[in-house]
């Protein structure tokens, strides 16, 4: 299931972790631990990779997504930027953003 969202004001994909199979391409990602409606969540991660199904499939935070998300309904979101439109440093600037306002954590209520 591929859901399309608005963050922030950037467009974003959204897919349940066990069925993300995006190409590699440049990304920023944000991971969510929805609620079981689906209609609330919490943020967890928030990242950027130029590969970024490889750094999903082998990011060492995966098991911990799972073990502090509160029902293990787990939800990466990704807002392509690709290298020939984007620098490391435009993703860098918008992970930056999106951490001051979503402040991922796992303690969040």
């Amino acid at each position: 299931m591929e859901v399309n969202v608005n963050i922030e004001g950037y467009p974003f994909v959204c897919v349940p972790l066990d069925e993300a199979t995006f190409s590699d391409t440049s990304a920023v990602y944000l991971v969510i631990s929805l609620t079981k409606d689906g209609k609330t969540g919490r943020y967890l991660d928030v990242g950027q990779s130029e590969e970024i199904i490889s750094r999903i499939d082998n990011y060492t935070k995966n098991k911990c997504w799972f073990e502090n998300g509160p029902n293990k309904n787990i939800w990466v979101c990704i807002h392509r930027m690709p290298d020939e439109q984007f620098s490391k440093e435009n993703r860098a600037r918008l992970v930056s953003y999106l951490l001051e306002k979503k402040k991922p954590s796992w303690d969040q209520p």
